[in-house]
């Protein structure tokens, strides 16, 4: 059964994965690493300027802020590159197929150099002449990051279904044991926020999934979809340089079904999502084989909190993420991998400044191992989500904490995960047709439970102005702490018992929204815990 699901889904990228192959044949990619490095405070400002702003405003006022950092040095690098062989051969010329594309990046100071494999002398241009440019700290050629999406496992004998008649007014279990539909009744569902998925992409045109797609709405190239549902992408979906986006449609938008299913959890209608009102976006940069480059990522990484067109033009952090959800990650024990690939923390710094909150999956693996939570979820910067059996037993292979991090002068110690929430056989979208849903089990499955519940409390902010620390300290305030002793797995990590909260294996517990909205001075349905909250989320 789970072999169908990967020939479904693959048969219909075969067009697909070659056109990337010559993508990759046809460019050799490099990145230019530039003094000063973007550095915002570790900690998030609270300076008067930035608490006055809105979301909208913060995220621009960051991005500001980066640009003007990296303005002075990019310009010199590039006024040099416009200057080569390569490109003064090309000026006034229509042939722009032996030019370099360059692609100056904010988040990072960082240039993307891709140029045609058949370009005399540019492997020699970039190991040697422009090492010895002023501000250069670094050039290498890109590659593969070393994280990948999280494997997740398939509910034996639940393949594929296909359901039309879902509905908010019956919720999956997952969905009440965060007492999402609680707030629903009193009209926080998640609206005017959007959630960003960097993931291996969406199927827009899904029946859950469709209504909360801002291309749904948007102007501009129109692209005719499955059932005359029309979407642009300006704004909406970020594809990784090259691709070709009128071979694109609803089927091939999702290689690997992942990034359907995570979103679905989040926001998805007829009861399968958390805030079925909020609107999403997504980054494709995983591909087919769950694998991202360095130069993808980042890309990806701005994009989600200035989006811009589809041709990279027209930037509007307006429209960027309050809330990125992802379920990648990469083995802490890997010592040399996690400080080649650090410039991630800063990225992380970077969001946590325009305040964008990062949810990331604390990690498939070895269930006896304390001290497993993947990096970047192990960061301090990240929200770590941890996976349950239902509402109540931690699922075994689930990472746990602690967490510790190099500082100035030595380590320290973080309680990770930060949350729990339903981890196994979680029913969501399915990426193979606009009606088929399927069960999945991971903490990929688990993560976006927590980025839905951020989105429904941010929303209530219209009855109450509400940062995103103050969120998240209502959550950690309010959660469901009554949860049992880990099966056949340690029960405790760090020196603190699954007893004492919070702890290393559920963090501060699992996250109860109505309590929590409560807790923010906003009215919900009543208080106190059902006991749907000690059932499996198993139908």
């Amino acid at each position: 059964m789970y072999m169908r699901l990967w020939v479904l889904t693959a048969a219909v990228l075969v067009a697909a994965l070659g056109q990337a192959d010559a993508v990759e044949s046809a460019n050799q990619v490099w990145l230019v690493r530039l003094h000063p490095p973007v550095r915002v405070p570790a900690e998030p400002d609270a300076s008067l300027e930035l608490e006055l702003l809105s979301r909208a405003q913060r995220r621009e006022s960051v991005h500001r802020r980066c640009r003007a950092a990296v303005r002075e040095s990019q310009r010199s690098l590039l006024e040099y590159l416009a200057s080569t062989p390569w490109q003064q051969a090309q000026n006034g010329s229509e042939d722009t197929t032996a030019t370099l594309e360059i692609t100056p990046l904010w988040i990072q100071n960082v240039v993307i150099v891709a140029a045609p494999r058949e370009l005399d002398g540019v492997d020699s241009f970039f190991t040697s002449a422009l090492r010895w440019f002023p501000g250069v700290i670094d050039i290498h050629k890109d590659e593969l990051a070393p994280w990948k999406l999280l494997p997740v496992s398939q509910f034996v004998g639940d393949t594929q279904h296909i359901d039309s008649n879902v509905s908010e007014a019956s919720p999956q279990r997952n969905v009440r044991l965060l007492r999402a539909p609680k707030l629903w009744s009193v009209g926080i569902r998640g609206d005017g926020i959007t959630i960003a998925s960097i993931d291996s992409g969406v199927r827009y045109t899904h029946d859950a999934l469709y209504g909360s797609f801002r291309g749904r709405r948007s102007h501009g190239v129109v692209h005719e979809a499955a059932r005359d549902r029309h979407v642009s992408f300006d704004y909406s979906f970020w594809f990784p340089p090259g691709t070709d986006l009128n071979k694109e449609t609803p089927d091939t938008a999702d290689p690997v079904g992942h990034g359907t299913h995570t979103i679905g959890t989040a926001l998805g209608a007829g009861g399968i999502g958390i805030a079925p009102g909020a609107t999403w976006i997504a980054a494709r940069a995983f591909d087919l084989h769950g694998a991202v480059t360095q130069s993808d990522f980042l890309l990806a990484t701005q994009w989600v909190i200035c989006p811009t067109k589809v041709d990279g033009s027209g930037k509007n952090c307006s429209l960027g993420a309050d809330v990125v959800t992802g379920s990648f990650g990469v083995d802490r024990h890997d010592a040399d991998t996690l400080k080649a690939w650090s410039w991630l923390t800063h990225v992380l710094q970077v969001w946590r400044q325009a305040g964008t909150t990062a949810v990331f999956a604390a990690g498939n693996t070895n269930g006896f191992l304390c001290g497993s939570v993947f990096y970047p979820a192990s960061r301090e910067e990240s929200v770590a989500v941890g996976a349950l059996v239902g509402g109540s037993t931690l699922w075994g292979a689930s990472g746990k904490g602690p967490s510790v991090e190099d500082v100035e002068g030595g380590s320290r110690t973080i309680l990770k995960p930060d949350f729990v929430a339903p981890g196994v056989a979680i029913r969501s979208a399915l990426s193979t047709a606009d009606n088929a849903f399927t069960r999945l089990t991971g903490t990929s499955m688990a993560t976006p439970h927590v980025a839905g519940a951020v989105a429904l409390l941010l929303s209530a902010q219209h009855k109450g102005r509400h940062a995103t620390a103050d969120v998240l300290g209502a959550l950690r305030n309010t959660t469901k702490r009554e949860l049992s002793k880990p099966f056949l797995v340690p029960s405790q990590c760090g020196g603190t018992s699954y007893k004492q909260y919070p702890n290393n294996i559920y963090g501060f517990g699992l996250p109860d929204v109505c309590s929590a909205a409560h807790e923010l001075g906003v009215a919900c349905g009543g208080r106190g815990l059902t006991n749907e909250q000690d059932e499996l989320a198993i139908e």
